[in-house]
């Protein structure tokens, strides 16, 4: 069974992300949204597994934001969402790696 990864795109900007305490955090992100697809099974428009990995970098003026293991919605520039969770980062420095939260619809209208 072969399996290869396809990138669809890479967004990336200013937004903001609602944390489920209803605090709003404007962050910069760099988001690659890709789709693990099966060579040998039959592949329609977006068959496979879709999948967002990416940064957040919390604008400085905010303070300290521990968003350690925290879920969220990330409100993009363009108007669209995703639902995601902080992977790992460093409060101190405002960088958290994010993943989507499973199962993905990817970005999609707010």
């Amino acid at each position: 069974m072969s399996k290869r990864r396809k990138t669809l795109e890479k967004p990336e900007g200013r937004g903001n992300i609602r944390l489920s305490d209803g605090k709003s955090v404007s962050v910069r992100y760099s988001l690659v949204v890709f789709q693990t697809v099966d060579d040998e099974a039959d592949t329609g428009h977006l068959a496979g597994q879709l999948e967002i990995r990416g940064a957040l970098e919390v604008i400085k003026d905010q303070g300290n934001v521990d968003l350690s293991g925290k879920h969220f919605t990330l409100r993009t520039d363009d108007a669209r969402c995703l639902e995601a969770w902080a992977k790992k980062g460093d409060r101190v420095s405002g960088q958290w790696e994010i993943v989507a939260t499973a199962p993905s619809n990817g970005l999609v209208a707010c």
